[in-house]
């Protein structure tokens, strides 16, 4: 049965059914009706919000928090289709923060990234009030997400427009197949980075690694055909001539959509490995 809506959530995906892949993923979220997020919006100017979700356990002191970015190429995706997410994180003991960013064609590079930065800001400033540890903040991000997550955790110039600094405020960061490195090949990437179409590199998160940069877990599916390995490669590479703590994870049968079911009700024994490093790695820096 679960290869079955394996292969309906691929299907779907690739015909841009969201709402379809929305309630195959959440259902176990929605019947349990439990997660009930607080909704803020963090940016009035361009109508932002995010969510955030705090487990129902008792904690004895401040909880960690984990901010997750999704994917969608730069042009598609909502904050509650990931409710999964939250809920398997909160489980884990983490207060869960969601947040939306801008997209392609209404922005473009480097608009979204401070959109990111404007909601880890937003974040450091409030979580106190939901529970949370603001000196214990770690990023997670999917594809496009983890592209934008890693680029302001390693480019200080986005959070420095909100009076903080990537070294002070991210505790760390697990990126699941992001573009770190990609050079843009289609016309309509070269119109989202188009300001940087003079020096790709100015785009490409290695570029800006540093040693203050924040320690790094990076998961890739050997099996990802729509972004290369050589992105994780390329920016595990960097934080080692740098000498910023990091690990390199390759799941040799997984997907790009795979590595991101780890956090759903769907996930398969090597899928949940994936979710275990994750949280093993924000439980340990």
């Amino acid at each position: 049965m679960k290869h079955i809506l394996l292969f309906l959530i691929c299907a779907v995906i690739l015909a841009g059914c969201s709402h379809t892949i929305d309630k195959l993923v959440n259902a176990p979220v929605d019947e349990q009706g439990e997660l009930v997020p607080t909704q803020v919006i963090f940016d009035p100017k361009h109508n932002l919000s995010l969510d955030v979700y705090v487990p129902h356990e008792k904690s004895h002191g401040p909880r960690d928090v984990v901010i997750f970015f999704y994917g969608g190429s730069w042009e598609n995706g909502a904050r509650g289709f990931y409710r999964f997410v939250a809920q398997s994180l909160t489980q884990a003991g983490f207060i869960v923060v969601i947040p939306d960013y801008r997209k392609y064609p209404d922005v473009t590079y480097p608009d979204f990234l401070y959109d990111t930065a404007h909601a880890i800001a937003w974040t450091h400033a409030n979580i106190t009030n939901f529970g949370g540890n603001k000196s214990r903040i770690h990023l997670l991000g999917h594809s496009a997400g983890a592209y934008n997550a890693a680029m302001v955790a390693a480019n200080p110039l986005y959070l420095e427009r909100f009076g903080l600094a990537p070294h002070e405020t991210i505790q760390s960061f697990a990126g699941l197949a992001g573009p770190y490195a990609f050079e843009p090949n289609t016309r309509k990437l070269k119109t989202i980075f188009a300001t940087s179409q003079d020096d790709w590199a100015r785009m490409q998160v290695p570029s800006y690694v540093t040693r203050t940069t924040p320690p790094m877990l990076l998961i890739h599916g050997g099996e990802d055909n729509l972004v290369g390995l050589f992105n994780s490669e390329k920016l595990f590479a960097a934080l080692e001539k740098h000498h910023v703590p990091a690990t390199l994870r390759i799941y040799r049968d997984l997907g790009h959509i795979g590595v991101m079911r780890a956090f759903s009700w769907l996930a398969d024994g090597t899928q949940q490995s994936v979710k275990n490093d994750v949280i093993d790695f924000f439980k340990t820096h």
